[in-house]
């Protein structure tokens, strides 16, 4: 189980860190996630140190359920899961083979604002009289 420690600011934002490392096995890797709450989201972010070795990974909320998201680190060696969800959730990470070193890091609190600029800049009217 990882679980989620108390509420704390990071880098400005209300919410809870929690980071794991791990190797894979022959079986898959399963972290329990517990008392999450669907106020706050939750983002899922596994690292793999060898990106031409992908892994599985897989959101789900029950342990003998279906995965509700589902995919693979990509060519830098990452994937990022972002979802709200209520309770207990549990991230499931496989490899081709056992001994494949990972990092699971989930933040579940604040979003963070991210500025996005203008779709269009316009020029002075001086400039289009001419």
């Amino acid at each position: 189980m990882l679980d989620l420690p108390a509420p704390a600011a990071v880098k400005g934002r209300a919410g809870r860190f929690q980071m794991a490392n791990g190797t894979s096995a022959a079986a898959p890797t399963v972290y329990r996630v517990p008392r999450a709450q669907i106020h706050a989201p939750v983002a899922v972010i596994v690292a793999t140190r060898r990106p031409e070795r992908p892994l599985a990974v897989d959101i789900l909320k029950f342990e003998n359920g279906k995965a509700d998201q589902t995919g693979r680190t990509d060519a830098r060696g990452v994937a990022v899961f972002r979802f709200r969800t209520e309770g207990e959730f549990l991230v499931r990470i496989a490899a081709a083979a056992p001994g494949e070193p990972f990092d699971l890091m989930i933040w579940h609190g604040e979003e963070a604002a991210v500025p996005i600029p203008p779709a269009y800049r316009f020029a002075p009217r001086e400039a289009t009289a001419k």
